[in-house]
């Protein structure tokens, strides 16, 4: 066995061949290389609690904002919806020449009117955006040579200052 080590051979060969380079001088060029620091893995704990409180003020401040549109919308919705039954009951009395019994006379033929040149509503009576009916009275308390049409609202009480009526425009 040779009791030179392996490595010293290496070397010593190395040196002997002048194309080979030094493997001292391959080392030392390799720690003069600067490193790139070593990437941590994960985040801390203090940036996660800071991304959860940026995420929960954001829908703090976002959240309200729609859930306000979507009432609106379902109240110009039923607004819209009664305007529709307007055009739909004045041009059933235009036809027939008074005012229908129910909203139900819009879409079927009420007996013994040979006039009705109906279905005056094309999809039937909606309920309205909360899913409660209309409510018609003819004549009307409020108007009291036509009609009166309300949606009950939010609420689904008749009164309570929410209530979507063709007398008073809201």
């Amino acid at each position: 066995m040779n009791p030179i080590p392996r490595l010293v051979r290496r070397s010593v060969r190395a040196k002997s061949d002048p194309k080979s380079p030094d493997l001292s001088d391959v080392a030392a060029a390799r720690s003069r290389i600067p490193r790139a620091p070593k990437a941590r893995a994960g985040f801390t704990m203090v940036e996660m609690l800071l991304v959860l409180v940026i995420l929960a003020t954001l829908a703090a401040l976002v959240i309200p904002r729609f859930a306000g549109r979507s009432q609106q919308a379902r109240e110009t919705a039923a607004q819209a919806q009664i305007s529709s039954f307007a055009t739909a009951l004045d041009a059933f009395e235009v036809d027939v020449g008074a005012y229908p019994r129910s909203l139900q006379d819009l879409v079927e033929p009420p007996a013994q009117t040979p006039n009705w040149r109906g279905p005056y509503l094309q999809r039937g009576i909606p309920l309205d955006p909360w899913g409660n009916p209309y409510i018609y009275e003819i004549p009307g308390r409020n108007n009291p040579y036509g009609y009166d049409l309300m949606s009950m609202g939010p609420d689904g009480r008749v009164g309570g200052g929410d209530d979507i009526t063709n007398w008073n425009g809201s």
